[in-house]
């Protein structure tokens, strides 16, 4: 049997950060905080709010950077963070991106729903407030990302491993 380095995890388990590990709490906490951001936005479209109350989309797409990097940590199981010494930019640059082209997604939807559903206009003419909405919601998605990112590191840093070791290991 190969010997290990004291604290290297066996092949096959997961991560020891409790934001990284796959639990009930966070599955249970994801669940409940999607329901929460759906809840809003249906209450939001059913009276109106986003008309009535113009930053009522702020923290709406916050909420969805948050949620999105929370369940993209969760999916990966951390192990983006496990990339080496001096890669935590990478890590950070490779969650950002994909909370950034989801929003780029979810952006193209929701001027889907206002072309054919709404009718609010048609497909060909975009009004410049929509270009300046979209931009702002995606800014938006990327801050809730990098609250989260941010807090992730931070405490991987202080309660993994360190990032030049993977917890996976054998050596």
């Amino acid at each position: 049997m190969a010997s290990r380095k004291p604290g290297a995890l066996r092949s096959g388990r997961r991560g020891n950060l409790l934001l990284m590990r796959r639990n009930t709490n966070l599955s249970l906490f994801l669940l409940v905080f999607l329901l929460l951001i759906f809840g809003l936005n249906f209450f939001g479209y059913r009276y109106d709010w986003y008309n009535t109350f113009p930053w009522y989309d702020i923290p709406m797409h916050v909420f969805g950077g948050v949620w999105l990097a929370l369940a993209l940590v969760y999916i990966f199981d951390g192990r983006i963070f496990i990339l080496g010494e001096g890669r935590k930019l990478a890590s950070f640059s490779i969650l950002l991106s994909a909370v950034l082209l989801i929003g780029i997604f979810w952006e193209i939807f929701e001027y889907s729903i206002d072309v054919f559903i709404f009718r609010k206009y048609s497909f060909s003419s975009v009004p410049v407030y929509i270009l300046k909405n979209s931009l702002s919601d995606l800014i938006n998605d990327i801050l809730g990302a990098c609250a989260v990112l941010l807090i992730a590191l931070r405490s991987y840093a202080k309660n993994g491993p360190k990032l030049s070791q993977s917890p996976i290991s054998e050596n």
